[in-house]
């Protein structure tokens, strides 16, 4: 504003300085040629020197004259311009007004791409008005036109520019462009303005500029836009002690990329109106009904008042949506910013309804969905980690105030791809950076359920949020559990409890012991850290121990051969990188004081003698042994400790060569013997896949 204001007064001052004559030349008309010369003259913001004046005047109606000012200065800002030249080729001095129709202006400004300048104006002795033209200034590569008025103490200016440089012309306008530091940028800008004041007060501006092609960069790369075309219309009004101002942004054409987000007005155009009012300290901001409309895709009013003197200036603040197209926006404006991230494989789609209210240090955010549905995208290679469907919901969100209770239901869902979910309802309450379970939680999973008593989320958003869980696991069958899951069938049910499970920085974590219930025994897991579930590269680490398994069961669901008994073992040290085992230190064994039946078929001999280079001794020859379908047995134990891909084995106890696999007892007795101290672990974890899946080992 101050430096529009200025070149107003600028031109003002040169024009009047020409007309100056009309108030030292006599009302004659006897005079052909006169000349003067003024050392200096002076008004308010304003100065020039060494003044230079001299006409040719046949008659008053066609006069030339020359104005020559060697020193013109302003002061805010301040800048200096010498040897300036005006030559009026046909103009008129006359007792009424002082004209010049055709002139040119020497006018040396380094904003200037040519000195050279054409001009007009005329001169109302008696009312003061001054109205004056200068057209086709060459400036920032563009072409550009000044109308001006004054009388008086008020003065308007209106100007029209055509294909101006945006790359030149910040560095010619005096004002503080600090954010454009660093940036490269470039484009074409057209523009039509008029500004109107009195004094040296600007008192009303309407605007209206095209902007094309414009492409910019930050240093860093972050910020990056392509082919941006556009258009910015306004309107200023000083009144009432204020600032009243209108405007409008629309971008039609070209892309924009930021760290946040992405647009592409030519598929989406943009639309951003506003109108606020500014006090005269140019402190406090007050934002009536601001509009920003990406057409298909977001449509939002916002309110707002703004105090810039305070370390947090957004003192109250209302933002309402009309109904967002969820999947639009994710794909359009999310999506090419996330791709390569945990967040940007997603499939979107229903509607989203956003209200925001501030007041002070209260926040309140209300969001509702309806119709929604979320998914992993699948892609080669991948599995879809997890997916809602048929999702509704109310959420409400405090901060300073008290919490409301919210809600959100789904019709059907998956976790990790083939992991099957019910229709389930969550109701809880949230507020500051705490989220509440209210009512318990019964999610069903394939053919049983997760029931949760509790969860609580605390420093929500924060590198310190945690969750905290408690809950219970219904049975599920396993084998709709393995299947989902790919792995070898299993039987029986699973069923469990979950206590004090917690979530902090990306890791969860079983501070007590998790019981799951499965071939009618128990399994228990302590110390479980589970890191980055849903990333690209999950870690898992616990310790297990198995308590009293039915090994029929076991044997059955495996394909392995019948075995009858009971099974005792631990897992020690587990640590899963990508869910592929890559460190443990594992024993089963047949526990002491087992009174149970303990049998073993001669398929599940075979399969045993496998592993481990094992091999068979007993009281009768091997041909002899196959005439019996199963045997008795003592004791049965294997052990493996991995480490770099090697299994170090063990067994149920040491033989005179080797160890027990399977110690025999009875007539005819069995045993199987491992000679073998170490095994490659993926050689052995293929030969298992084969027992269990073809029911017969390849034996070497």
């Amino acid at each position: 504003m101050c430096f529009l204001r200025n070149r107003a007064r600028t031109l003002a001052a040169a024009l009047l300085a020409a007309s100056a004559l009309g108030w030292l030349l006599p009302g004659v008309n006897a005079l052909d040629q006169v000349g003067f010369t003024l050392q200096q003259l002076e008004a308010e913001g304003w100065r020039a020197e060494q003044l230079r004046f001299t006409l040719d005047w046949p008659s008053p109606e066609n006069a030339a004259y020359r104005l020559e000012i060697g020193r013109l200065e302003w002061r805010e800002p301040r800048q200096v311009i010498e040897g300036i030249r005006l030559d009026c080729r046909q103009g008129s001095v006359t007792d009424l007004q002082i004209s010049c129709h055709q002139g040119r202006v020497h006018l040396p400004w380094k904003m200037l791409d040519d000195p050279a300048v054409q001009l007009s104006f005329t001169y109302h002795r008696a009312s003061g008005v001054l109205v004056g033209t200068l057209q086709d200034l060459a400036l920032a590569g563009g072409r550009v036109a000044v109308d001006l008025h004054h009388q008086a103490s008020r003065w308007e200016v209106a100007t029209r520019g055509q294909g101006l440089n945006l790359q030149t012309l910040p560095t010619l306008i005096p004002l503080d462009l600090e954010p454009l530091e660093g940036w490269s940028y470039e484009g074409k800008l057209q523009l039509q303005a008029r500004f109107s004041g009195r004094q040296a007060r600007l008192l009303q501006a309407d605007w209206q500029m095209e902007i094309a092609q414009l492409t910019l960069a930050d240093e860093l790369g972050e910020y990056a836009a392509e082919g941006l075309a556009g258009s910015m219309r306004g309107r200023l009004e000083h009144a009432s002690a204020q600032w009243r101002i209108q405007s409008q942004l629309s971008l039609e054409q070209g892309e924009l990329l930021t760290p946040a987000f992405y647009l592409n007005p030519q598929n989406h155009p943009l639309d951003l109106q506003a109108e606020f009012s500014l006090d005269e300290a140019l402190q406090e901001i007050r934002l009536e009904d601001a509009s920003f409309k990406l057409e298909g895709i977001l449509s939002l009013i916002v309110s707002a008042v703004l105090d810039l003197g305070k370390a947090q200036p957004v003192q109250w603040l209302s933002l309402k949506s009309d109904p967002v197209q969820t999947g639009e926006l994710y794909r359009e404006l999310l999506q090419p910013v996330l791709v390569g991230t945990p967040l940007g494989s997603y499939e979107l789609e229903g509607n989203a309804r956003l209200t925001l209210q501030m007041d002070g240090e209260m926040l309140a955010v209300d969001l509702s969905l309806e119709d929604f549905h979320l998914d992993d995208a699948a892609s080669a290679g991948t599995i879809r980690r997890m997916g809602l469907y048929g999702v509704r919901g109310r959420l409400h969100w405090n901060q300073g105030g008290a919490s409301r209770s919210s809600w959100l239901s789904w019709q059907s869902g998956h976790l990790l791809e083939r992991i099957g979910l019910g229709a389930g309802r969550l109701e809880f309450a949230a507020r500051d950076r705490e989220l509440r379970l209210i009512r318990q939680l019964r999610v069903p999973i394939i053919d049983g359920a997760l029931v949760v008593d509790r969860l609580d989320i605390q420093d929500l958003g924060e590198p310190e949020q945690q969750i905290l869980f408690d809950g219970i696991i219904e049975p599920m069958s396993m084998s709709a559990l393995s299947q989902a899951l790919d792995w070898q069938p299993l039987s029986g049910k699973l069923s469990g409890m979950i206590p004090g499970l917690t979530y902090r920085q990306g890791q969860f974590n079983i501070d007590g012991v998790l019981l799951v219930r499965m071939f009618d025994g128990d399994i228990l897991i302590r110390q479980l850290r589970l890191q980055d579930l849903f990333g690209v590269y999950p870690q898992l680490q616990a310790d297990i121990e198995l308590r009293s398994l039915d090994l029929q069961t076991l044997t059955e669901t495996f394909s392995f051969g019948r075995i009858t008994g009971r099974l005792n073992g631990y897992v020690r040290d587990l640590r899963l990188e990508a869910w592929q085992p890559v460190a443990f230190d594992a024993r089963f064994y047949t526990p002491e004081g087992d009174e149970s039946r303990r049998r073993i078929s001669q398929r599940a001999v075979d399969n045993i003698s496998n592993l481990g280079g094992a091999g068979l001794s007993g009281s009768l020859a091997r041909s002899f042994l196959g005439m019996f379908e199963e045997f008795r047995y003592k004791r049965i134990g294997i052990g493996c400790r991995l480490d770099n891909e090697t299994c170090e084995m063990v067994g149920a106890g040491e033989a005179k060569q080797g160890y027990y696999l399977v110690e025999g007892s009875g007539v005819p007795r069995i045993d199987i013997i491992g000679y073998n101290r170490t095994a490659d672990w993926s050689r052995l974890v293929e030969q298992l896949k084969q027992i269990t899946e073809s029911g017969s080992p390849v034996i070497e």
